[in-house]
C-alpha cells in the first residue's frame, strides 16, 4: 500500500521535473532529491537511484552538474558480475554529460565504459546507423568474448547484431552461422531465425540441411521430446514425423499441444493415443484434480467424435480403480 502511494508520488516529482518550473521551486526540488539519496531513504528501491535521475533532470549549470557527478563517484563497482547499482550510476552519468557536455563526449563515455552492455548496444546501435558495420562487428565480437561464459543470454544478443549486420551486407555464410546459433541454442523466438535460414540456403540442400539442423538439436537440447523439432515439422507440413514425434512418448499435454495438426489426417489414431495416455495419465496420479483432467481429455475425445472409446475408457477405469471414490465421482460426470 506504501509503495502504491510513493509510485504516482514519483511520478509528480519527474512530471514537474520535465517542466520549465520557477527557479525556487527548481532549487528546492534538486535540493530534496540529493539530500534523499544521501540519508538513503529509499534505499533497496527503485527510487534511491531514481533520486539522482531527477537531480539529473533539474540541474541547470554545471555547478549542479558537478554535484550529481559527485553523488554519482560514491558508487563504486562491487566486482559482480552484474552490479545494478553501478550500472544504474552509469546510466544517470551518461544522461548528464548528454545534457551539460553534449552528445560527443556522452559517446565518448560510452565507449570508455563499453563492459555496460546498455552502452555497448548503443555504441553497435551507433554504429549500424552510420554504416560503420566494421566497428559494430568488433564491438559484437568482443562482447561474445566478453559475455559467453557467464551471460550467455547477453552474448546471444551480441550475436543478434552480427546477424542484423550479415543482412544488411547480405553475407550468406555468416548470417547462415548465427541464424543457426541463435536457432538451436538461442533462447529466443525461434521462427525468425527458422526463416532466415531456409531463405538463404539453396532448395536443392534444404532437406541436407533440415536433417542436419535436427541431428544437431538433438544432441544439444536435453529435454524431453525436443519441441523444437516439433515445430520444425509443423513449419514444413510434415504431418507423417510429426505424428511419429508424438506418440514416441505419448503424453497428455503433447497431444492436446498437437493434435490440432494432426486431426484431417490422423483423427482415428489420435483417440487412439487419447486412451493410452489416460490410462498412463491414471496409473500415479490419484487426487481428485487429476481426476477432473482426465475426465477434460474424454470429454475431448467426446468432441472429436470419439464417444465409443471414451466410454471404453470410462468403464476400464471403473474396472481398474473402483475404490477410488472421487475418480468415480467424476466418471459420472463426463
Amino acid at each position: 500500500d506504501i509503495g502504491g502511494c510513493i509510485d504516482p508520488a514519483m511520478e509528480i516529482l519527474n512530471d514537474i521535473a520535465h517542466k520549465p518550473i520557477p527557479d525556487e521551486l527548481q532549487k528546492e526540488l534538486f535540493n530534496y532529491c540529493l539530500k534523499s539519496f544521501t540519508s538513503r531513504i529509499f534505499k533497496g528501491w527503485d527510487r534511491h537511484f531514481g533520486m539522482l535521475d531527477l537531480a539529473a533532470v533539474l540541474a541547470k549549470d554545471s555547478a549542479e552538474a558537478s554535484q550529481v557527478h559527485s553523488h554519482l563517484d560514491q558508487v563504486k563497482p562491487s566486482g559482480q558480475s552484474w552490479d545494478w547499482d553501478f550500472k544504474n550510476a552509469q546510466l544517470i552519468r551518461v544522461k548528464l554529460i548528454n545534457k551539460t557536455e553534449g552528445e560527443e563526449s556522452a559517446n565518448l563515455f560510452l565507449e570508455k565504459n563499453i563492459t555496460n552492455p546498455d552502452f555497448r548496444k548503443k555504441v553497435i546501435e551507433n554504429a549500424i546507423a552510420k554504416k560503420d558495420y566494421s566497428k559494430a562487428i568488433n564491438l559484437a565480437e568482443a562482447g561474445i568474448k566478453f559475455d559467453d561464459r557467464n551471460s550467455p543470454g547477453l552474448a546471444d544478443d551480441w550475436r543478434d547484431y552480427l546477424l542484423k549486420v550479415s543482412v544488411i551486407q547480405n553475407d550468406t555464410e555468416q548470417i547462415l552461422k548465427y541464424a543457426r546459433h541463435l536457432f538451436i541454442r538461442g533462447n529466443r523466438v525461434k521462427k525468425p531465425y527458422f526463416d532466415l535460414i531456409k531463405k538463404h540456403t539453396r532448395p536443392e540442400n534444404w532437406e541436407i540441411a533440415l536433417a542436419a539442423i535436427i541431428k544437431d538439436i538433438s544432441a544439444d537440447n536435453r529435454w524431453d521430446g525436443n519441441p523444437l523439432i516439433a515445430d520444425l515439422y509443423i513449419w514444413e507440413e510434415q504431418w507423417e514425423k510429426l505424428f511419429d514425434f508424438v506418440k514416441s512418448n505419448i503424453s497428455l499435454d503433447k497431444l492436446e499441444t498437437y493434435e490440432k495438426h494432426l486431426m484431417n489426417d490422423y483423427a482415428d489414431e489420435i483417440s487412439d493415443l487419447y486412451q493410452l495416455a489416460i490410462f498412463k495419465y491414471m496409473e500415479n496420479n490419484i487426487s481428485r484434480d487429476h481426476y477432473q483432467n482426465a475426465c477434460r481429455y474424454l470429454r475431448r475425445m467426446i468432441k472429436m467424435g470419439a464417444r465409443v472409446k471414451a466410454n471404453y475408457v470410462i468403464q476400464e477405469l471403473r474396472k481398474l480403480y473402483p475404490k477410488r471414490k472421487a475418480l468415480m465421482e467424476e466418471l459420472l460426470k463426463v
